[in-house]
């Protein structure tokens, strides 16, 4: 009988160390649909919800929505917390809990939600994705670089005087987040990703090396439909979770290029897009050879090839339409 109650006693304590190791992977989605992208917003949770949370890895979402642009779905209005499971609709009987209005373009609603997963789904690794408009980096006298722009709050970052209500790498108040979240797990991210438009930058990979093994975004605007969430999920819960960083990122991509949402849309013969993953290993060397060129541009023009420089930009590829300062870089090199 003594025997018995110890290997009951055993079985306990090696059924709690199983669960406090957690999964191989958290993806926590910071999905920012308080915007004219609500429809979209609410597409890609499904398309989550078509694979759902696994025996390898966790899918969380932080959901804010807009009065008035979508009425799906019980047509909430605040922010709410969901473990996606298969076949889940983003609706109030399936959330985890309400946090009411809140701006998601304050870094710290970022950090508490980071936090908060952290500490209810730990994993080996963590992918945080970022998922709104996004901007990238403009001229100098823009202050506006960074992602997740959110429409109805009461709450204004008061660190941010610029633009309260979005999360920015210019002020480094992005920068600030993934230290105080990286700082907490002990670790870094497995992969930063950025499920927007034009954040697909060196000067953004720069910003996050520090705190992430890969990186993924696009140097142009995204399709509306974003990432085709489905097909990657599909990718990871194959390998039974067994993906590195650089893998599930690739995964990401090669999900995008396929155009599949999961809803028979796959569309192989979809062009121009410039979504990529990252080793963020390799952004010290680029850096160092950016440097390089930046010095040899300066010198070049101290030394009166100003004009030949100018015509270079000129004839350089604009990254969008939109926003004529965003060049491509390879395009500048050749």
């Amino acid at each position: 009988m003594k025997n018995l109650k110890i290997i009951f006693i055993f079985m306990l304590l090696f059924l709690f160390l199983v669960t406090a190791q957690g999964k191989k992977w958290t993806i926590m989605v910071y999905l920012c649909a308080d915007n004219n992208l609500e429809a979209a917003g609410l597409d890609d949770f499904i398309e989550m919800a078509k694979v759902g949370s696994t025996a390898d890895f966790d899918i969380i979402v932080q959901l804010d929505r807009i009065p008035n642009y979508s009425t799906a779905y019980d047509d909430w209005r605040t922010c709410k917390r969901f473990h996606v499971t298969q076949g889940m609709t983003p609706t109030n009987a399936n959330a985890l809990m309400d946090i009411g209005e809140v701006n998601m373009g304050n870094p710290q609603v970022l950090v508490d939600f980071c936090k908060w997963t952290h500490d209810n789904y730990p994993a080996d690794n963590y992918f945080l994705v970022l998922w709104d408009h996004g901007e990238g980096w403009r001229s100098f006298k823009d202050d506006t670089k960074g992602a997740c722009d959110d429409y109805t709050t009461g709450d204004p970052d008061p660190n941010d005087p610029v633009d309260p209500y979005y999360l920015n790498f210019s002020n480094g108040e992005l920068q600030a987040a993934f230290d105080e979240c990286t700082t907490y797990f002990g670790k870094k991210f497995g992969i930063i990703g950025f499920d927007v438009c034009l954040d697909g930058m060196w000067e953004n990979m720069v910003a996050c090396e520090p705190y992430s093994y890969a990186f993924v975004a696009s140097a142009m605007s995204e399709w509306n439909d974003g990432w085709s969430y489905w097909y990657f999920l599909e990718q990871l819960d194959a390998a039974n979770g067994n993906l590195t960083p650089v893998q599930l990122a690739n995964a990401v991509v090669d999900a995008y290029a396929n155009g599949d949402d999961g809803y028979n849309n796959s569309d192989p013969s979809r062009t121009g897009w410039t979504l990529s993953a990252i080793d963020q290993t390799k952004i010290p060397d680029l850096t160092y050879a950016i440097d390089i060129l930046a010095q040899e541009l300066m010198c070049a023009r101290e030394s009166g090839y100003g004009t030949e420089i100018n015509n270079v930009r000129t004839a350089t590829y604009q990254v969008d339409s939109y926003f004529t300062d965003q060049i491509e870089l390879y395009d500048l090199c050749s």
